[in-house]
């Protein structure tokens, strides 16, 4: 089991309405319920869980949801950087494409195969 560390930082996507990023699990609690309640429909679905190194996880998942008040619809992958101390969730970084999260995690390569993570 995973457990949040009180010093969490989490990074969401620039791009999502009122991103900036959150330090201490107060503010990444109190971000993600906002962000949460500005859509009347979420669907976050995991693809896939890839160790990255010692500490690092890359979690591939795809995005689904439309806006409460506009409507505006969000479709598409969203690749998470993960880090762990001691077993537990530290940092939380998103990423809109899968070069941009490698290279977060400080991997070299554009792809999972030239990575290294995948054969």
């Amino acid at each position: 089991m995973i457990s949040v560390m009180p010093m969490s930082i989490t990074n969401p996507v620039r791009k999502f309405s009122d991103a900036r990023p959150c330090h201490g699990l107060e503010e990444c609690s109190e971000f993600l319920a906002g962000w949460g309640e500005a859509w009347s429909r979420l669907e976050w679905a995991l693809h896939e869980l890839i160790e990255a190194g010692d500490d690092r996880v890359l979690a591939c998942a795809s995005l689904r949801a439309e806006g409460r008040g506009s409507g505006i619809k969000l479709e598409g992958d969203l690749y998470q950087c993960v880090w762990l101390r001691h077993g537990r969730l530290f940092r939380i970084e998103d990423h809109l494409t899968c070069s941009g999260a490698l290279h977060a995690l400080g991997l070299d390569g554009e792809t999972l195969q030239a990575a290294g993570l995948r054969e």
